[in-house]
């Protein structure tokens, strides 16, 4: 069994905790979308030559965001 730990602006929030359970991950016994999920802010900074999907190369950015941790069967973490 995997732990996968994932960082995701609000708006995108549901949709790919939704990608991720369809594809198998959250599951623990007879219970499904399992997940936990805290709110924060995160930071990071793009380096030359990369195309970051929030903010601009060289600049620093703080985004408001949720960390999502779940679990994964071995045999669905390719698909996860």
């Amino acid at each position: 069994m995997y732990k996968l730990c994932f960082y995701v602006p609000e708006n995108h929030l549901e949709p790919v905790k939704q990608a991720v359970f369809n594809a198998g991950g959250g599951r623990i016994g007879n219970y499904q979308h399992c997940a936990w999920q805290v709110f924060g802010q995160g930071q990071f900074q793009p380096l030359p030559g990369s195309q970051p999907f929030i903010g601009t190369a060289g600049a620093l950015e703080r985004v408001d965001e949720w960390k999502v941790e779940l679990v994964v069967a071995d045999e669905s973490i390719h698909q996860v």
